[in-house]
C-alpha cells in the first residue's frame, strides 16, 4: 500500500501495456508460488526452486502521527512501552518484531507493555499511526517517505535490525524476461539500505 503501489504505478506507466494483478495474503502459505510470476515475501532470502533479490532489511523503529510524537518526544522508552498508546501487529508465527523484542532491546527495566489495539497487517497499524491513534513499529523502506514528507516521527532513532527482510521472489526465468527484469530494476531503483545489527 504504502511502499509497493507507487512503484507499481511508475512501471505501468513506462509499460501500459502490462497486466498487473496484485493478491496478498496474511501466511506466505497462502500464496501459490507455482502460479503467480513473483510474490514479495519475508524471510532470510531462502525459498526452495525461486530465486530471490532483497528489497529491504528488517529494519524497525517506533513511529507516530506528529500529533501524538510531540506529546511522546521527551519520555523514557519504558514510558512510551507502558503508556502507549501501543499499535501491535497480530503474528501467530512470531516472525517479524514486536513490542516484546523491543522492550528486550531497548527498554528492558519494563514491566508492562500496553495493551493498546492489535490489527492483523502492517498496513493497517500505519495508518491507524497515521491517523494518530498509537504508536507503531514501522518498517524502514516501507514508512520512508512518510518520514521524509513528515506524516510520520520517529520516536527512537535506534532500529532494530534483523537478518530477514522483503524478498522479491521467482523463477530465475522470470527474472531473466524483459518483464522480470523491468520489474525488479523498478523495486530495486534507489535502494540503498546499509544496516548493520548493533
Amino acid at each position: 500500500m504504502f511502499w509497493l503501489m507507487p512503484r507499481l504505478s511508475k512501471l505501468k506507466q513506462s509499460e501500459p501495456d502490462l497486466a498487473v494483478r496484485v493478491t496478498t495474503a496474511e501466511r506466505d502459505s497462502d500464496i501459490p508460488l507455482n502460479d503467480v510470476d513473483c510474490a514479495i515475501l519475508f524471510g532470510d532470502g531462502h525459498w526452495a526452486g525461486q530465486t530471490s533479490h532483497l528489497l529491504m532489511p528488517e529494519v524497525v523503529v517506533p513511529v507516530a502521527a506528529p500529533s501524538l510524537a510531540c506529546r511522546l518526544l521527551d519520555q523514557p522508552r519504558s514510558a512510551l512501552l507502558e503508556n502507549g498508546p501501543l499499535i501491535h501487529l497480530e503474528d501467530r508465527d512470531q516472525r517479524w518484531f514486536s513490542w516484546q523484542d523491543w522492550r528486550e532491546a531497548r527498554a528492558p527495566g519494563s514491566a508492562v507493555i500496553d495493551g493498546g489495539i492489535e490489527v492483523t497487517n502492517h498496513g493497517i497499524a500505519i495508518h491507524e499511526t497515521l491517523m494518530g491513534h498509537g504508536i507503531a513499529l514501522g518498517w524502514k523502506g516501507v514508512i520512508d517517505e512518510l518520514l521524509a514528507n513528515g506524516l510520520l516521527v520517529t520516536l527512537d532513532d535506534e532500529p532494530l535490525v534483523s537478518d530477514r527482510g522483503y524478498y522479491l521472489v521467482g523463477p530465475a526465468a522470470f527474472f531473466n524476461s524483459r518483464i522480470g527484469a523491468r520489474l525488479l530494476a523498478a523495486l530495486t531503483a534507489g535502494l540503498t539500505y546499509h544496516f548493520k545489527r548493533p
